[in-house]
């Protein structure tokens, strides 16, 4: 089972770090404070198991272990400086249908007019059942959802990373490999600046008067 305490101590100290509360950032959630910075914690309590147990009622199904630890661990965490804000508490966990019907609506039109009908990736058919279990992008549409649709040996549910502009949507076997990867996009090296104008045309005339090809 994955060591949520300690990955979570890591991402909160990691995103802290990299969090400038002094620059206007659009993709920051509302309840990012500065009384919750000054804290040093992004996340909350851990979810007791009544509040596990109300969840699952109203959802029907238990939830995937890896999932089910993480609100254990915080219930909801906040991410400054990640595309998608925020992980929600247990009362605001809801089936996507509920929560986004616009978006399911958009994405499922004419799923039933015929077989080539959700060929991005085959996703938009599990859309409807899928679990929506972070806020919104602010600015956009990416989300975290799980889907019980495809579940594996051990009990979990399929992630996804969903956004309009990801072609279907990045799958990972479960929540804890989800957050995995988040960690390692929030590690990487940021990509270089696009050239400017006046390099650009320096470029442009390197090219022009290139030597021969040897």
């Amino acid at each position: 089972m994955p060591d949520w305490q300690t990955w979570l101590q890591t991402w909160n100290r990691e995103l802290l770090a990299r969090y400038d509360p002094t620059q206007h950032d659009a993709f920051v959630d509302p309840q990012v404070t500065s009384e919750v910075i000054a804290s040093g914690w992004l996340g909350a309590p851990g979810a007791s198991e009544v509040q596990l147990a109300e969840l699952e009622g109203r959802l029907g199904k238990g939830l995937p272990p890896s999932y089910r630890e993480f609100l254990r661990a915080s219930n909801g965490f906040l991410q400054p400086g990640v595309v998608v804000p925020r992980l929600l508490r247990t009362e605001e966990v809801r089936w996507l249908r509920e929560r986004e019907p616009e978006t399911v609506a958009a994405w499922t039109q004419g799923l039933a007019s015929g077989p080539e009908a959700g060929d991005a990736g085959g996703f938009e058919q599990d859309l409807a059942s899928a679990l929506q279990v972070s806020a919104r992008e602010t600015v956009g549409t990416a989300m975290y959802l799980i889907n019980p649709q495809v579940v594996s040996a051990d009990g979990e549910w399929e992630a996804w990373y969903f956004a309009h502009w990801v072609p279907g949507v990045h799958r990972f076997p479960s929540f804890w490999a989800l957050m995995q990867s988040e960690l390692e996009s929030l590690r990487a090296p940021a990509p270089p600046p696009p050239p400017g104008r006046l390099q650009t045309f320096v470029n442009v005339v390197r090219w022009i008067f290139r030597g021969p090809l040897s």
